[in-house]
């Protein structure tokens, strides 16, 4: 882990329990961190009502009740990347840092992180209630507001000492030039068509912001107050960096026609809800710039050809629809 700075959680070391290959070995695998935490902080209540919430890239994700206090344990699994530990220890950081700050919306609290083995540590959060706006029904939510809603506080944080922990550009011109490298990697002549409409609309030299990264709607959850208002939480920080916003839009929409289903809204609807509220209003093009470079990863990650060549229509589309 990078010595450079302070996590505002207590850091446990590895005592050798794994989370094991069974449903049952890694609930009480579970049980064991949850203790471990409950010992750290001092609380005298035992682990219980523990159960599985679902996974992600990087994390299997379990909620324990531990007393008053509810606990997200998100335990890595075999996919998760070398760097795990240091990306969460920057997670935790961050997390510490936007709890100083006036952010609307809320957040998981950093509870500790715990060493399983070399390249694995269990982080553990505060759990935040709410439903994801991928299952959002019975609330009613409009899913192109509320993103556009919780980009424009996101972007509006202050950057801070963020450059100096966390992934950063110099402006987002460079982010731009960055993310074409992925063109890289597939010479049909679909992406060296997108590629050279990238290069004719380049993001412009501005300061960056900090960017969520993966803002979709399993990363954004929402839940009544008591006031009946909606509140939303935003979760999954581990792809955060400090970037162009029109980045965490992209992410949104991925070029897709109807990004929140038919009738629910599209990229001119977020951007809407989006410079209603923000600081510096972006244009569509800037947001269609890092969809190509999205749609283009797709394609060199598509693990057979018949995979890549739908892709490749489907970036042969998103083509069609921007110049039509």
């Amino acid at each position: 882990m990078d010595g450079a700075f302070e996590v505002p959680c207590p850091v446990l070391e590895d005592d050798g329990e794994r989370p094991g290959k069974t449903p049952r070995s890694r609930m009480a695998f579970v049980h064991h961190v949850a203790q471990r935490v409950a010992y750290a902080h001092g609380w005298r209540s035992a682990p219980q009502d523990a159960r599985y919430l679902g996974a992600g890239l990087t994390y299997d994700t379990y909620y324990v009740a531990l007393g008053d206090e509810g606990l997200a344990v998100r335990v890595p699994h075999g996919g998760a990347e070398r760097d795990q530990p240091d990306r969460a220890a920057r997670v935790a950081w961050l997390l510490g840092e936007l709890d100083r700050v006036d952010f609307r919306h809320r957040l998981p609290r950093p509870l500790a992180l715990v060493s399983a083995g070399r390249s694995r540590t269990v982080v553990v959060q505060s759990f935040v209630p709410g439903v994801p706006l991928t299952q959002n029904s019975a609330l009613r939510i409009d899913c192109a507001e509320a993103l556009g809603q919780v980009a424009a506080a996101v972007h509006a944080l202050p950057v801070g000492d963020m450059p100096d922990v966390m992934p950063a550009f110099l402006d987002c011109t460079e982010q731009g030039e960055v993310e074409l490298e992925v063109f890289e990697d597939d010479d049909a002549p679909v992406t060296a068509d997108a590629l050279a409409w990238c290069r004719a609309h380049m993001p412009p030299p501005d300061a960056c912001c900090l960017v969520h990264g993966d803002l979709l709607g399993q990363n954004v959850h929402a839940f009544m107050e008591s006031d009946y208002a909606i509140g939303y939480a935003v979760l999954d920080w581990e792809n955060a960096c400090v970037g162009d916003p029109a980045y965490d839009l992209a992410v949104v929409t991925r070029g897709r026609r109807h990004p929140f289903g038919k009738g629910r809204g599209n990229l001119a609807r977020l951007l809407d809800a989006y410079n209603a509220r923000a600081r510096r209003p972006i244009d569509a093009r800037r947001v269609q710039f890092y969809e190509a470079c999205i749609l283009v990863n797709f394609i060199t990650e598509a693990e057979s050809e018949a995979e890549r060549a739908e892709l490749r229509r489907a970036l042969g589309g998103w083509l069609r629809r921007l110049n039509g």
